[in-house]
């Protein structure tokens, strides 16, 4: 099926283009932004039809934003000190029993 760039709302696209971050949200904000507008939650186009609007009209716009988040970098196993965090972990359940014990007491 072709793209059928002729239905997109010109003002609405501009305006999502405008405050886009990611290339894959662009038919999500224009949908939420139609609706805002219009009441109505059928757009009258797919996201083919608006990718192909943004590719005629404004393709150094659609260029500029990411098709995909970034990725935080892994971090490497084996710099992380497991007995350090278990330690940590350890002591945050002795406080809690601790603390409901303690609880306990006073309501007694």
């Amino acid at each position: 099926m072709k793209a059928k760039p002729e239905r997109v709302h010109e003002i609405l696209a501009k305006q999502i283009m405008g405050k886009a971050t990611l290339r894959t949200h662009l038919y999500s904000d224009y949908i939420v932004t139609t609706f805002r507008t219009t009441g109505n939650l059928a757009p009258g186009c797919d996201n083919r039809d608006l990718i192909a609007w943004y590719e005629i009209n404004m393709p150094v716009e659609l260029a500029a934003i990411t098709i995909r988040p970034k990725t935080k970098a892994k971090k490497n196993v084996a710099n992380i000190d497991f007995d350090a965090h278990l330690g940590a972990v350890d002591r945050m359940y002795a406080n809690e029993a601790e603390t409901t014990l303690s609880n306990n007491e006073r309501n007694r």
